[in-house]
């Protein structure tokens, strides 16, 4: 794969794009066109917080993932910022034909990612919240594509926001060890684990119980996701942190397949 295309993260971008078009459905968005330059414009800005992430991280990862295009010396410092910068320009410059509010999330997003890179990530919880906010608001943006995010919108992204930040802290208590090592301050180092559990299953339980607003807003279909997500939610806070930050990524896509078959049928 080229450097170039391998530093964007395009499993990453996949999932901006993924939100972007389940967002339009659920917001029942008419414009293939508009939704077609919203999912580029979210792949492109998703791929430079990617890149400036790495930037970042460099001499990190010239430790612990030196086969990253940037430590393995196929893509320059220098032409990772250009890079970055050309990324950026091009996704709020076709964002700017989308509409102005989504304009205005292309931009708060780009000012997140280059912070979060910068600085957040090693915040404990700070960069936990940044992720998973830069995570739902493909959801918000979509719903930003023709006017401004209805309840079903808003509702989703707040599921999503919250099972992110539960995986997310799942994630740190799963690698206490390792950041432990490299002197990471992630919250599971300064709270404990037990505490830092007990957040993760709390904001899991939130976004559990967000789940039953969309009820009277879709079809029975939604059901089809919904109840799924939330027995595998209940079953994860069971669960140990490595295994529970996987059932939690499935249960999400249970959720986007409620959503989506709640919206359609």
């Amino acid at each position: 794969m080229n450097p170039f295309l391998r530093i964007m993260r395009p499993s990453v971008c996949m999932m901006s794009l993924l939100g972007i078009l389940v967002g339009s459905i659920v917001a029942g968005v008419a414009s293939p066109l508009l939704i077609l330059l919203a999912i580029v414009a979210a792949i492109l800005i998703t791929g430079a917080g990617n890149v400036v992430n790495d930037y970042f991280d460099v001499e990190t990862d010239r430790v612990n993932a030196p086969h990253r295009p940037i430590p393995a010396g196929k893509v320059s410092l220098k032409g990772a910022l250009w890079f970055f910068a050309v990324l950026n320009i091009i996704g709020v410059v076709l964002a700017v034909f989308v509409s102005w509010e989504f304009l205005g999330i292309a931009l708060f997003n780009v000012l997140v990612s280059f912070v979060y890179a910068w600085k957040l990530k090693k915040a404990p919880f700070v960069g936990n919240v940044a992720v998973s906010y830069l995570g739902a608001s493909a959801f918000l943006a979509a719903g930003l594509i023709e006017g401004l995010p209805g309840l079903p919108i808003i509702t989703l992204a707040l599921i999503a926001f919250f099972g992110t930040i539960s995986r997310e802290i799942f994630k740190d208590i799963r690698d206490v060890a390792g950041d432990k090592k490299i002197g990471a301050k992630t919250l599971p180092l300064i709270w404990g684990l037990g505490k830092s559990r007990g957040l993760a299953i709390a904001f899991l339980a939130i976004g559990c119980i967000l789940l039953a607003l969309p009820v009277p807003m879709f079809s029975l279909f939604y059901l089809v996701g919904a109840v799924p997500a939330a027995a595998l939610c209940i079953f994860a806070a069971t669960r140990k942190p490595a295994r529970a930050e996987k059932l939690v990524k499935i249960a999400i896509f249970l959720v986007l397949l409620g959503f989506i078959l709640g919206s359609i049928f």
